[in-house]
C-alpha cells in the first residue's frame, strides 16, 4: 500500500470538517477528509434546521449537509470513508495517520471530530443501547409509530427530539429533573401545543428494563406519577462532551488545528460549527504557507 502525501487532512465530516476541507481545497491545498460515518455527522440526522442563515423556511439536516458535501467536492476536496485509529509524527513535519485501508501522511491536520452525547449512567442503559435506548437518534422516530416512548432531558435537543417523536409516537413522556424546561422559548411553545406529549417535572429515569428489547423505564419522581413507564423507546439527550480521543493521542504541536463541537461549551449549532471550520482552515492555510505556527488546544 503506497503512501499518499497531502498538504492537509481533515478528520471528521460534520459541518466543521466539511467547511474546513472546502476552504483548504479551494485555496489550492491538496486536502483529504476522513469520516467514519455519514457525511454531515450528527447534523445530517436533524429533521429540520430552522436557524441556519439563508433558509427562511428551514431545511433538513440531510439536505443542508448534502449541499455542504457537493460544494466541498466541487472545490476539489477528496473524501474517504475511513476511521483514524492513530496519529504519529515522523522526523520532520509530516503526520502519519493510521487507518484500516489507507496509508496517509500530511503537513497539517484539522481535527473536527465533534462531540458525543453524554450517557445517563442508569442500569440497563448499555444493555438496551440500539434496542430501544438511543442518543439523539432523530432518524429512529418513525420506528415508534403508535407506540409510547420517553425522552430524558430539558434542553433544546431533548425538546426538539420530543416534538419530532410526537409526529409518530402515540405518547411521548419527557422526563425533566427540574421544575421547568431549559429549552428556547419557541421550542417550549411548540411542545406545549402537542396533546400526545406529557412533561413529567421533577422526574428522573433510574433503570431501563426489558427482555431482549426495552419494555419499560423505572422512574423516580417528586410528583404523583407511577414508578415505571411502559415504553419501547428511551431517548437520552442530556448534553454532549467533546470527542477528544485523537487529541489525547497527539501532544500539542505545530500543524494541528481543532474545529467545531470538539471545543467545550454550550454553543453547539450547525452555523457556529461551520464558521469555526472556516476559522480553523484559514489558520491552517496560513501555517501551510509559512506565515505562522500554531499549537493544538482542545478549548
Amino acid at each position: 500500500m503506497s503512501r499518499r502525501i497531502w498538504d492537509a487532512v481533515v478528520i471528521g465530516g460534520g459541518p466543521a470538517g466539511l467547511a474546513a476541507g472546502m476552504y483548504l481545497a479551494r485555496v489550492g491545498f491538496k486536502t483529504a477528509l476522513l469520516e467514519k460515518n455519514q457525511w454531515g455527522g450528527q447534523a445530517f440526522l436533524i429533521d429540520q434546521i430552522e436557524n441556519y442563515p439563508g433558509f427562511p423556511d428551514g431545511i433538513s439536516g440531510r439536505a443542508l449537509m448534502n449541499r455542504f458535501y457537493r460544494q466541498a467536492g466541487r472545490q476539489g476536496l477528496v473524501f474517504f470513508k475511513e476511521e483514524v485509529s492513530g496519529i504519529s509524527k515522523e522526523s520532520g513535519r509530516r503526520f502519519l495517520l493510521e487507518t484500516e485501508h489507507l496509508d496517509l501522511a500530511c503537513r497539517a491536520l484539522v481535527l473536527a471530530t465533534g462531540a458525543n452525547f453524554k450517557e445517563l449512567g442508569i442500569a440497563g442503559e448499555s444493555q438496551f443501547l440500539g434496542k430501544g435506548v438511543y442518543y439523539g437518534a432523530f432518524e429512529k422516530a418513525a420506528r415508534f409509530r403508535g407506540e409510547d416512548v420517553a425522552v430524558v432531558g430539558a434542553g433544546d435537543a431533548a425538546v426538539h427530539q420530543a416534538v419530532h417523536l410526537g409526529r409518530f409516537a402515540k405518547r411521548v413522556y419527557v422526563l425533566c429533573r427540574g421544575a421547568g424546561l431549559s429549552a428556547a422559548a419557541h421550542l417550549k411553545k411548540r411542545i406545549g401545543g402537542l396533546p400526545n406529549v406529557k412533561i413529567l417535572y421533577g422526574t428522573r429515569a433510574i433503570a431501563a428494563e426489558g427482555n431482549g428489547a426495552l419494555k419499560r423505564v423505572r422512574i423516580q419522581s417528586e410528583g404523583d406519577h407511577p414508578n415505571s413507564l411502559n415504553v419501547s423507546g428511551l431517548f437520552i439527550l442530556i448534553g454532549k462532551k467533546p470527542d477528544e480521543t485523537l487529541i489525547g493521542r497527539i501532544s500539542p504541536q505545530e500543524g494541528v488545528f481543532t474545529a467545531g463541537d470538539i471545543h467545550s461549551g454550550r454553543c453547539r449549532q450547525v452555523a457556529i460549527a461551520s464558521g469555526d471550520g472556516m476559522r480553523a482552515a484559514m489558520l491552517c492555510a496560513e501555517y501551510l504557507s509559512g506565515i505562522r505556527s500554531h499549537r493544538v488546544s482542545p478549548n
